[in-house]
């Protein structure tokens, strides 16, 4: 078949399992039909642009095979917070946080990419038993330990109300730094050894092929396969500097978060409210 002269197959083990090992010729077309999960050379694959459209086929021949995503059958209360970038400010977010702390929030959830000065304002409002967090691409590692935040980076919980929360940090390895990321294969393996949660929270959404962005910005296939596989219903991220609800093609409803935002997730209903950050913001979505 045309497109498909380079690509060479062989078998490998992968997870335990005797699994296809496809590798590709940077030269082979778009019509390839991929069904086993590329691997792609270790020092290559931070060369997103390069592999994105085997990736691309990948995801989309596996979502042809995927069950729904369970019912979320429980309520919670979120203080969700992402991407803030040193931009806070207590004199104006103050009167907000407070308010809504007092609204009797279950969890604060960091979504990443929030400075020191920020974290300092958020904890000294929040108190930090109600906070769990990753962290984003731009933020350091230990950072959330340093101030005794649960690190949700492939850890999970059960909160009072049993809800099972777990998490990934960082965003997809575009280049190489010392900052929290994965390339998509490790992002595979890392959330193929997670159990079923209720909820994943994430810096990075999951990967989005319909999307505009560059691909650098189009997700993380690990997260999307973890939604697939284990049925997950609800995903919480922030890193695309942008509010919406995505749903998935299993029905799993994906919340992106941008700033600071309240969110009421009562079974099928999903409610947020966003709260400014920067004076005179505008909360449009």
């Amino acid at each position: 078949m045309k497109g498909l002269r380079n690509v060479k197959r062989a078998f490998t083990t992968l997870f335990g399992k005797k699994t296809r090992k496809i590798e590709f010729d940077s030269k082979a077309g778009e019509e390839q039909q991929i069904t086993e999960i590329p691997i792609i050379p270790k020092d290559e694959e931070i060369n997103v642009a390069k592999y994105d459209k085997q990736w691309e086929s990948y995801i989309k021949n596996y979502e042809k095979n995927i069950l729904p995503a369970r019912k979320f059958d429980k309520k919670i209360r979120i203080l969700a917070i992402s991407d803030t970038h040193n931009n806070l400010n207590y004199a104006n977010i103050s009167d907000d946080l407070i308010d809504t702390n007092n609204k009797g929030i279950d969890l604060c959830i960091l979504l990443g990419d929030i400075s020191t000065n920020d974290l300092k304002i958020i904890t000294s409002i929040i108190p930090i038993n109600k906070t769990i967090g990753i962290l984003g691409n731009h933020d350091s590692f230990g950072f959330l330990d340093r101030y005794k935040i649960k690190n949700m980076n492939l850890a999970a919980i059960e909160t009072k109300n049993n809800v099972c929360i777990t998490g990934i940090q960082g965003s997809i390895k575009y280049k190489e730094w010392e900052y929290p990321s994965f390339t998509q294969t490790e992002s595979i393996n890392a959330m193929d050894k997670l159990c079923p949660a209720d909820i994943v929270i994430s810096h990075d959404t999951p990967y989005d092929y319909t999307s505009h962005q560059n691909t650098a910005h189009k997700g993380l296939i690990g997260i999307s396969k973890y939604i697939y596989d284990k049925q997950v219903p609800i995903n919480i991220h922030g890193h695309l500097h942008n509010n919406r609800i995505r749903e998935l093609p299993n029905g799993a409803k994906s919340i992106g978060i941008y700033g600071i935002s309240y969110i009421v997730i009562d079974r099928d209903d999903i409610q947020i409210e966003k709260i400014p950050f920067i004076k005179g913001e505008q909360c449009a979505e």
